[in-house]
């Protein structure tokens, strides 16, 4: 049974053993996840990555399976499956390359599944007592329910038979209903009326307001493991109070808000959110190709997402599966055109555009195979376009561009009028030429989140990159022939985040860089060519996350570095050539983590180091040529973090290190760590 707190038990047993491996991961949500087009591969690879930090492609199961047994045999590792539900799932994710005392741990709806397991535990429901206790810390924040309602309350947990899930969303949903009696008895007819799951859990959504259930509904369909910023931004531009809006969700425990900003949604009401897509919302949203034999039905759609990558979920059979087999590895060498969405089919693509699309989202599908004016047809309304993987040809492209303008020059609203998020993830996708004409497009100045991600062709920005007056955040990750930025970056007035990972060509930035005066989150990692950083890089004060990490052309910094007296976070990590760091690190008032691990150059550190008051993190390991460490560091006073680990030059540390009351964690040349505990 779903929701039953498998997951719950899974994690804690996690927590406390995970730490007896020499390495651990926690794969969640292993049905759903296996399900999309790359599932499997997509679920291998976080494993790889969490147990032997690979970070490559994996193409094929097989190939996942190969990198296991290359990776992590003879590695003594913990591995936990949240959600299992069938063998070919196992064969792909569990092997003969687990070391002798491994482990790993299922959870599974299915008992089949489990029987290959050496021990299983099956859960049950609370206990009636157990399940007040729940009930009541959400639905009146306390570990037993008020008198006046303790009767409705003990039956409410009776009639949900001790379901965690369950009496975590009712009890939330009834916690600002105390002085009404009337939705409690409501709430506990609709139970016992409705036993099964998602009957009762749709009491809570039931009482939302419209722009909630909208919300809701799009979480389940397109965003579930999706950072909220985005999604934000998009409902912004459709209903007021988007924020009030996700937090009564959250409260409501309709939807979770992890650590990191990302959505969850517990499958039961994922499910639910399907359903009434498919039946309240009936028409408004396409986010599972295999519906597309009922498109007809479609008429009011909103929101479209398709994924090529699977010619089954496309609905295509026989031969035409067998050529469909190349849409998930279209590259230059293939010429193939969809058999859904060529001339010869009637449900061709263009179909699905609607005069009310808001969000269409097209991955792994060969552009280039589609009807000229497939995409040359993007409706007025469209607020977030995302491609990836689609390997359009440029000069379809040109095409496109050159559509988005004509209802513009004809009287009307652009089509890019209200286009606020555009995600283009695709090497073939864009060359200088077809950049310079996007950023030309009518109204592209009201686009706020724009990402262009590796372009490996793309080798400058135009000019006329200074139009985007209202951009929020710029990404241009993997652009490795892109060398310099036009002046006009300094016009981004409103830019708060700009992402330049892995432009491996570029060596320097213009002054103006330094009049983005809301930049907050700059990143340059593995820009291995920038070689220096403007002195008026000290003018964004309100910067606070800057990443320099493999930047190894990189000297020296400006002594205007000094000047970000807002930053929280500076990592230098393998920057091997820089050579010193200037004296005004000092007037980093705000600093918190100072990573300069691998810096094989610097010799010596300020003594104005000192004055970081508020560091907690300082990591210089594999600073080889380090010879001296400061006295100051003993005035470091909230430091909980010190690694010097494999400072080969380094033969004594100053007396003053005692001084760091707040230490916790210290690792030196030898590898030796010492956890402080302040004794005061």
């Amino acid at each position: 049974m779903g929701g039953i707190g498998k997951t719950t038990v899974a994690k804690t047993v996690y927590n406390q053993i995970y730490a007896s491996f020499e390495a651990a991961s926690f794969v969640f949500n292993v049905r759903a996840t296996a399900a999309e087009v790359t599932g499997l591969t997509n679920l291998q690879k976080k494993i790889l990555e969490d147990l032997a930090k690979y970070d490559g492609k994996i193409d094929s199961v097989d190939k996942g399976i190969s990198l296991f047994k290359d990776r992590l045999g003879g590695k003594r590792v913990l591995l936990i499956l949240d959600d299992v539900d069938s063998l070919d799932q196992l064969n792909a994710l569990v092997g003969d390359w687990l070391a002798p005392g491994s482990r790993v741990v299922i959870t599974s709806r299915d008992k089949h599944i489990l029987n290959i397991a050496e021990c299983i535990d099956k859960m049950t429901g609370l206990e009636i007592n157990e399940g007040l206790q729940l009930f009541s810390w959400h639905a009146f924040l306390r570990a037993s329910p008020s008198p006046s309602y303790k009767d409705l309350s003990e039956k409410i947990v009776e009639a949900c038979k001790g379901h965690p899930l369950s009496l975590e969303v009712i009890g939330s949903s009834l916690y600002d209903k105390q002085n009404d009696t009337g939705c409690w008895t409501d709430a506990l007819r609709n139970i016992t009326l409705n036993p099964r799951i998602h009957k009762r859990l749709y009491i809570s959504y039931r009482d939302l307001t419209d722009a909630e259930k909208e919300i809701f509904v799009d979480i389940a369909c397109f965003f579930i493991g999706e950072h909220k910023t985005l999604p934000i931004v998009f409902w912004k531009s459709l209903y007021e109070m988007v924020d009030t809006a996700v937090l009564n969700l959250a409260m409501k425990l309709l939807i979770k808000i992890d650590d990191n900003g990302v959505f969850e949604m517990h499958d039961h009401l994922r499910d639910m959110g399907w359903t009434i897509a498919k039946t309240e919302k009936k028409g408004t949203r396409l986010w599972n190709a295999a519906n597309l034999s009922t498109i007809s039905n479609y008429i009011n759609l909103s929101r479209l997402r398709l994924n090529g990558g699977n010619p089954q979920q496309l609905g295509i059979e026989g031969t035409q599966q067998r050529n469909a087999a190349n849409l998930s590895t279209a590259s230059n060498n293939i010429n193939f055109s969809c058999p859904w969405v060529n001339e010869e089919n009637p449900q061709t693509l263009k179909r699905l555009y609607r005069p009310c699309l808001r969000y269409l989202h097209l991955q792994d599908l060969p552009i280039e195979g589609m009807a000229e004016d497939t995409l040359a047809t993007l409706p007025p309304s469209l607020i977030w376009l995302r491609l990836k993987n689609c390997s359009i040809e440029i000069g379809k492209l040109q095409k496109i561009l050159a559509a988005l303008r004509k209802p513009f020059q004809s009287g009307f609203v652009g089509n890019i009028g209200q286009l606020k998020i555009v995600q283009v993830d695709d090497k073939h996708f864009l060359d200088n030429l077809s950049v310079s004409s996007f950023f030309t497009l009518p109204n592209i100045q009201l686009v706020q989140h724009l990402e262009l991600n590796w372009f490996e062709n793309l080798k400058k920005l135009p000019d006329a990159t200074g139009n985007l007056l209202q951009l929020q955040h710029l990404e241009l990750r993997g652009c490795r022939s892109l060398k310099n930025f036009p002046d006009a970056i300094g016009n981004l007035s409103q830019l708060q985040h700009l992402n330049l990972e892995r432009c491996w060509s570029l060596k320097n930035l213009p002054d103006s860089i330094g009049s983005l005066t809301h930049l907050q989150h700059l990143n340059f990692e593995g820009c291995k060519s920038l070689n220096k950083l403007p002195q008026t890089i000290g003018n964004l004060s309100r910067l606070q996350y800057l990443n320099l990490e493999k930047c190894w052309s990189l000297k020296k910094l400006p002594c205007t570095i000094g000047d970000l007296s807002k930053l929280q976070h500076l990592n230098l990590s393998w920057c091997i050539s820089l050579k010193t760091i200037p004296y005004t690190i000092g007037n980093m008032s705000q600093l918190q983590h100072l990573s300069l691990e691998r810096c094989w150059s610097l010799t010596s550190l300020p003594y104005t180091i000192g004055d970081l008051s508020e560091l907690q993190y300082l990591n210089l390991s594999s600073c080889i040529t380090l010879q001296t460490f400061p006295h100051t560091i003993g005035n470091l006073s909230q430091l909980q973090r010190l690694n010097f680990y494999n400072c080969k030059r380094l033969n004594s540390i100053p007396d003053t290190i005692g001084n760091l009351s707040q230490l916790q964690y210290l690792k030196w040349k030898n590898g030796r760590i010492w956890k402080y505990r302040n004794t005061n």
